[in-house]
């Protein structure tokens, strides 16, 4: 997330010579970026490196207003800090029902899940 942010600032600096305005246009642009990306891959490009991915409470790929509610919550001031404590999680992950979990987990979780789910008939 740093890097991206950093990488908005400087691109926004370079295109608009104003400090004021290249950090709103990152703010604005970061949940975009990120929606995007766990959108369409389930991952941002740290979590392509970790080799994890976003999963909702059934273990599938979280719709786009999760996805874009997840990147919104992330703006909150000190949500960094919300990982800290006995439970690791995010509030963006707590508040949308999504968790972080490794890819190589992926189908034995969606396996789990789906034994686990009664089927309404």
């Amino acid at each position: 997330m740093f890097i991206i942010t950093m990488s908005l600032i400087v691109i926004g600096l370079i295109i608009i010579h104003n400090l004021q305005i290249s950090i709103l246009m990152s703010v604005v642009l970061l949940p975009v970026v990120y929606t995007f990306f766990e959108y369409i891959w389930q991952q941002t490009p740290g979590k392509m490196i970790m080799n994890i991915v976003v999963i909702d409470q059934y273990a599938q790929n979280p719709d786009f207003k999760t996805c874009l509610l997840r990147s919104i919550i992330r703006m909150i001031p000190f949500e960094a800090f919300s990982c800290m404590g006995s439970r690791s999680r995010g509030w963006h992950d707590r508040w949308t029902k999504t968790y972080v979990v490794p890819k190589d987990r992926l189908l034995s979780l969606q396996e789990l899940v789906k034994r686990e789910t009664p089927v309404i008939q």
